[in-house]
C-alpha cells in the first residue's frame, strides 16, 4: 500500500520481509523443534488468506509432516473456501452454509479426527460445521495444534 510514498515505501518493503507466518518461521532451516509423537489422523484446511493471498501452502503441510507418528490424509479441495470468508458467513450465509456443507463432505472423507487450519475465522467456522454435522473430530488453528506437541524440555 506504499508502492507510492516515497518517504514510507522502503520502510514498508523492509517490514514485510520481517513478517512471516508461524508455519514460515517453523520450517526455516535453523529453527528446530522437537515434537512429540502423537497417534493421530490428522488433515490441514488450507485458509484462504495464506494460500491465495500469501501463498503460503507448502509450509503447513512440511511442519505437519514433522510429527511423529502422526497420519496426515490430504483434504480434497483444501484450498476451496469453507464459507467464513471475513464477515461472509454472517453477510451471505446462506451461500455461507453452501461452501461450509461441501467443506464438510470433504472432511467427512478423509475420517480424520483433527482438521487443522491457520485462520480463526476457518476455525470457528469448521467447527460450527462439525458440531452441526456431529462429525467425531475437532477442528485446531496450526500454531495451537504444534505448540501442544512441541518438547518443553528442550
Amino acid at each position: 500500500i506504499f508502492h507510492d510514498d516515497k518517504k514510507l515505501h522502503g520502510k514498508a518493503e523492509d517490514f514485510s520481509k520481517r513478517v512471516l507466518d508461524i508455519t514460515e518461521f517453523l520450517t526455516l532451516p535453523d529453527v528446530r523443534l522437537k515434537l512429540n509423537p502423537v497417534k493421530e489422523k490428522i488433515t490441514y484446511h488450507d485458509a484462504c488468506h495464506l494460500c491465495h493471498t500469501q501463498k503460503i501452502v507448502n509450509q503447513p503441510r512440511a511442519i505437519l509432516s514433522q510429527i511423529p507418528g502422526v497420519d496426515y490424509v490430504p483434504l480434497e479441495q483444501s484450498t476451496w473456501c469453507c464459507g467464513s470468508a471475513g464477515i461472509y458467513n454472517i453477510l451471505r450465509n446462506e451461500d455461507s452454509m453452501k461452501f461450509l456443507a461441501k467443506k464438510m463432505d470433504n472432511i467427512k472423507k478423509t475420517g480424520a479426527e483433527v482438521v487443522i487450519t491457520g485462520n480463526p475465522g476457518c476455525f470457528l467456522q469448521l467447527k460450527y460445521g462439525v458440531e452441526k454435522e456431529h462429525l467425531n473430530c475437532r477442528i485446531e488453528h496450526t500454531a495451537e495444534y504444534i505448540n501442544k506437541l512441541v518438547d518443553k524440555k528442550e
